[in-house]
């Protein structure tokens, strides 16, 4: 137990510098719970608007973003909050509890933070302790206050039992992939590397989903986003991918303990890329410099949006069928008579999207920033 010494105090110091960060994580989090229920609740209240939808979900391009409608005979409102946000929610979460994971155990390595720690009377492996427990405290917040909300603003096809399983897999996901952050934290020598490596596996458990969705079931199974897609709450309510993925998670907190015991402070357990003995002429260079620190972001954020926007392309043909007779996607829309209801919902969702270009954009500017004093 020596190596658990003053595991209590380290989470206590964890939680009062990290309280702001999670708080904004919750907040975005349970904001997209709360705005994606209550926009089907007021948008799709209309049986024959939801099987309306049905159709436009079933092409490809829809099932690969979302995985493959559930509940199609009674697509009722829990089915399609289930359908349509669970994937993207858990992706959000997993991204969150990945930042969280890394931050508070490589990154603070890299710093120097444990080294300080480890001068004092704690265990070897108190720190890491702390950051799990960090990591379920926020995990388990977040899958109660999500199942609230889903109780509170769902209609009656959101019952207590979905509810309470949403909760229970965003709750899941997020201790998964946050135990996934904590073992490339073994693995790695720095942050960079442990975030990106974990980010990779998620996106590999996005691609293995897709390819599952599109017929090969048992590749679905393999991806934890996969497993989790079928619980289906709402529709059959499955527990038992929940204990897979609990399994899981234990699995790698214990490897993570033990090659954090066996491990060098401040080493990584893969070894190091050995770089270039001199720089390139670019990266000599302000605008070169720059560019290979924000390569990664600006690869993901173009591809994500290119996805999107094939996304929102698929459906352009069904829009008409989609919008057509249902009032409240009229209202927002504002109709003029004088134009095509279709081309207006795309002049929507063009603002829309250049909103979402502001995000990589803020991202960078703030991570220069960062360099900017960390090297000054």
């Amino acid at each position: 137990m020596q190596s658990f010494k003053q595991s209590k105090k380290l989470l206590i110091f964890s939680l009062k510098r990290e309280k702001i960060k999670l708080s904004y994580w919750l907040i975005g989090c349970l904001s997209f719970v709360i705005i994606g229920i209550i926009a089907f609740v007021l948008t799709y209240n209309d049986p024959n608007d939801r099987q309306a939808m049905v159709g436009a979900m079933s092409n490809p391009a829809m099932e690969a973003l979302f995985g493959k409608v559930i509940g199609v005979d009674n697509y009722t409102i829990g089915a399609m909050y289930s359908h349509t946000m669970t994937v993207m929610t858990l992706s959000l979460i997993s991204i969150s509890a990945i930042l969280l994971v890394v931050r508070n155990t490589r990154l603070e390595e890299e710093e120097g933070m444990i080294e300080i720690f480890r001068a004092l009377p704690t265990g070897k492996l108190a720190h890491t302790t702390s950051a799990i427990t960090l990591l379920a405290i926020y995990n388990i917040i977040l899958a109660v206050l999500s199942a609230i909300i889903l109780i509170i603003f769902g209609d009656n096809s959101v019952d207590v039992n979905g509810a309470v399983l949403t909760g229970v897999i965003y709750g899941s996901v997020g201790l998964f992939y946050g135990s996934v952050a904590l073992l490339f934290s073994q693995l790695s020598s720095n942050s960079r590397n442990a975030t990106m490596f974990s980010l990779v596996f998620l996106g590999l458990s996005y691609v293995l989903r897709i390819i599952g969705d599109s017929g090969f079931e048992l590749i679905s199974w393999i991806s934890p986003l996969g497993l989790l897609y079928r619980t289906k709450p709402f529709v059959t309510n499955n527990w038992w991918p929940v204990l897979i993925l609990f399994f899981g998670t234990i699995i790698f907190i214990v490897i993570s303990l033990y090659l954090q015991k066996r491990r060098d402070l401040g080493s990584g357990l893969l070894p190091s890329r050995v770089g270039k003995r001199s720089a390139s002429r670019l990266l000599r260079t302000v605008p070169g410099l720059a560019l290979n620190l924000l390569k990664a972001p600006l690869i993901i954020w173009t591809l994500s949006l290119i996805l999107l926007g094939v996304t929102y392309g698929s459906v352009m043909g069904d829009l008409e069928t989609l919008i057509a007779g249902n009032e409240v996607i009229e209202k927002i829309i504002e109709n003029n008579p004088d134009q095509n209801i279709v081309k207006q919902f795309i002049a929507i969702i063009l603002g829309l999207l250049s909103i979402a270009t502001v995000i990589p954009v803020i991202q960078i500017v703030m991570k220069l920033t960062t360099a900017t004093h960390l090297y000054h």
